[in-house]
C-alpha cells in the first residue's frame, strides 16, 4: 500500500509543473453574412487583430468560421472580403471552456469610378 501511495505522490509531483503551465483557452466561432441580403459570404478572411503571429482563418462555403484555442481574454476580430468594407468587432470576451458565437454582418463597398473616354485618332496615314 505504501508503494502505491508513493507512486501516486511521485506522479502528482511530476505532473504539477505541467498543470501550472496549462493555460485556459476558449473558442470563437461564427458566420459572416451580407448585411443587406443576409446571404452567407464564403471565403472571407477573419483574423484576430494585434496577434503575433497572426491568428486567422477563412469562412467555409456556408460562411462559417472557427478560431480555436485562444487564451482567455478580450480580442478584436476583423473580417475582410473583396467588394466589402472591413468589419471590426471589438472587445470580444473569450472565457475558459466556452465558445463565443459571433454573427458578422458586412456591407458592400460601393465605389463610383470616373468615366473612361477613349478617343481614336483617324488622322494617321495608313499605308498598304
Amino acid at each position: 500500500m505504501k508503494q502505491i501511495i508513493h507512486k501516486i505522490v511521485v506522479l502528482i509531483t511530476l505532473m504539477y509543473p505541467a498543470l501550472l503551465i496549462a493555460q485556459p483557452v476558449g473558442n470563437i466561432q461564427g458566420v459572416v453574412t451580407d448585411g443587406a441580403s443576409g446571404q452567407a459570404l464564403p471565403y472571407v478572411s477573419v483574423i484576430v487583430l494585434h496577434s503575433n503571429p497572426v491568428i486567422g482563418t477563412t469562412t467555409d462555403s456556408a460562411g462559417y468560421f472557427r478560431l480555436n484555442n485562444l487564451p482567455v481574454g478580450r480580442y478584436d476580430i476583423q473580417s475582410s472580403f473583396i467588394g466589402y468594407q472591413s468589419a471590426v468587432y471589438r472587445e470580444i470576451l473569450v472565457t475558459s471552456g466556452k465558445e463565443v458565437f459571433l454573427g458578422i454582418f458586412m456591407r458592400e463597398n460601393i465605389q463610383e469610378l470616373n468615366e473612361v473616354i477613349q478617343t481614336l485618332n483617324f488622322a494617321e496615314k495608313i499605308t498598304y
